[in-house]
Order: structure tokens, then C-alpha cells, then sequence
């Protein structure tokens, strides 16, 4: 990987956004942080920022946060360069650019607030993920938004109702109620948990705890069946 790196620097101002984005995005995925490469990043990015598509945007902001770097000019270059294409953005482009923001707690206001609005539009498209991490990423910045954080929960129950009538597999499960959860922290947080609200989630919650339980139960009981069974004598063999 250092190899990598050093051989792709020199050529990453005639780089494209979408290679940018992506050589970022596949750092941040192996976790491989490379400060000198990050900055060559940040740079060449800043130049070309004009010409970015939303989805290519939102990728390095997400890729840096992952590797816990701060880059204030790279963030203000996104942030400023965002808020006219806002509208244009895809949910995992809004839910991702919320969520590096706020891992890095970078408080850009009138960012978040053109977040908020274009989330609210888009909010019956939006997964049971893009939910738990906006309401993550406001209530780690402190920003408090009651109807931001309503219409969450309100679309959070909706889709809890359909995915439990629904067979899962562990991990699709375990991720489910991880969402959950931190949706429960993140309404808590914002002073947002009502009756109404926590007891639904707090119910299903258990029972999706359970139900992970169980279905991991049952995968250790077939791998050790596989085991057993790989154990066997084996009787196929033609005598002599």
C-alpha cells in the first residue's frame, strides 16, 4: 500500500472526481491512513471541487471521517460547494455527508440546516441506516430540530412495523436493532423521546435482541453439524 501511495500522488492533480472519491473511499474502507497521500487528497479535490457530482462530494468527507482526519479546508470546500447542488443529493449522500461531519465534530450550520430540509423531502426513500445516522449525527453536533427528529421517528416505526413482519438473517438483524439503538440514543440526546416514541422502540428492540439470539443459536448448531458431518467415516468408497 505505501507503494501505492507514493506512485499515485505525483499523478493526482490530473485525477478525475470520481477517482479521487473513490481512492479516498478505498483508504478509508481498509482503514489504511496515509497522511501525506490524505493531503494530496484534500488538495487536488479542492482544486476540482466546482466540477463534482453530489455522490463524488460526499464520499471523501465520509472516507476522512472514517480515519478519523480533520481537514478543515477540504470540509469547508465541501460544505460551500454542497449547499447549491444540495437538492441534487441521493439519501446516502445526505445521510453520509451528516454523518462525517459529526464524527469530526465540524459544526457547519447552514450545511446541516440544507441537510435537514432535503432529508425531510426525501425522508419515505430513506433506509432504516440514513434515519439512525442523521438523528446520530444531530444530536452529537447538539443541534436540536424537533421536526427533523419527529418525522425520523415517525418513518423509523413505519419501517419497523414492515421489517419484523419479514424472515431475516442474523446479520441483516443484528444491524437492524444496532440502528435502533442508536436512534434511541440519538432522540434521548435531543430531549426528543416521548411515550409514544420509546415504547415501540423499546419493545421491538427486545424482540429483535431475542430474535438475534436465536438465529445465531441456529447458525453455531448447523456449523457444528457441518463439522460433524465433514468428521464422518467415509463409506462411499468401492471395495477391493
Amino acid at each position: 500500500m505505501e507503494s501505492i501511495a507514493a506512485s499515485s500522488m505525483p499523478l493526482l492533480h490530473e485525477a478525475g472526481p470520481r477517482h479521487i472519491a473513490s481512492s479516498a473511499w478505498a483508504c478509508a474502507t481498509l482503514a489504511f491512513l496515509h497522511q501525506p497521500l490524505l493531503t494530496a487528497f484534500s488538495a487536488a479535490a479542492r482544486v476540482k471541487i466546482s466540477e463534482w457530482l453530489p455522490q463524488p462530494m460526499a464520499n471523501p468527507a465520509w472516507a476522512f471521517a472514517q480515519l478519523l482526519v480533520s481537514d478543515a479546508p477540504l470540509f469547508d470546500s465541501i460544505a460551500s460547494e454542497s449547499l447549491p447542488k444540495i437538492k441534487e443529493f441521493g439519501t446516502q449522500s445526505l445521510s453520509n455527508s451528516s454523518l462525517a461531519f459529526a464524527k469530526l465534530y465540524i459544526l457547519n450550520t447552514p450545511l446541516m440546516a440544507a441537510i435537514s430540509e432535503e432529508f425531510l423531502n426525501k425522508i419515505e426513500e430513506m433506509e432504516s441506516q440514513n434515519l439512525s445516522n442523521m438523528s446520530w449525527a444531530f444530536a452529537t453536533l447538539g443541534l436540536s430540530n424537533k421536526p427533523l427528529m419527529e418525522s425520523i421517528s415517525a418513518a423509523a416505526i413505519n419501517k419497523l412495523h414492515g421489517f419484523v413482519k419479514r424472515s431475516h438473517g442474523v446479520r441483516e438483524t443484528y444491524e437492524y436493532a444496532t440502528n435502533l439503538l442508536s436512534l434511541s440514543w440519538s432522540l434521548a440526546m435531543s430531549m426528543q423521546m416521548t411515550p409514544a416514541i420509546a415504547d415501540p422502540l423499546r419493545y421491538h428492540t427486545v424482540l429483535l435482541g431475542k430474535e438475534v439470539d436465536r438465529l445465531a443459536a441456529v447458525q453455531i448448531g448447523q456449523d457444528d453439524m457441518g463439522k460433524l458431518a465433514g468428521c464422518s467415516p467415509n463409506r462411499s468408497g468401492s471395495s477391493g
